[in-house]
């Protein structure tokens, strides 16, 4: 995560290009489990999405994937013995 963060710090990128940093972001939050980095990621991808497909076509059922995988995890039943 820290190379997208440095991504954006490092020079002017295209609207596009801040979207798929920031949609990456929430996803590694989603991916670690980490609540409070979707808490902050989702919505600044969201509002950062030039056009509707980057957002339901590609990251949204990139997260279902990823949250059903998780979901899945041996490592879940492993942590709920």
């Amino acid at each position: 995560m820290p190379i997208c963060e440095r991504a954006m710090a490092d020079g002017p990128c295209t609207p596009e290009d801040r979207y798929w940093i920031l949609a990456t972001l929430w996803e590694a939050a989603l991916g670690l489990e980490d609540a409070d980095g979707v808490a902050k990621w989702q919505p600044e991808a969201e509002r950062a999405a030039t056009a509707t497909w980057m957002l339901d076509d590609s990251t949204r059922p990139q997260l279902a994937r990823l949250t059903a995988l998780l979901a899945a995890s041996p490592l879940k039943r492993l942590s709920l013995s």
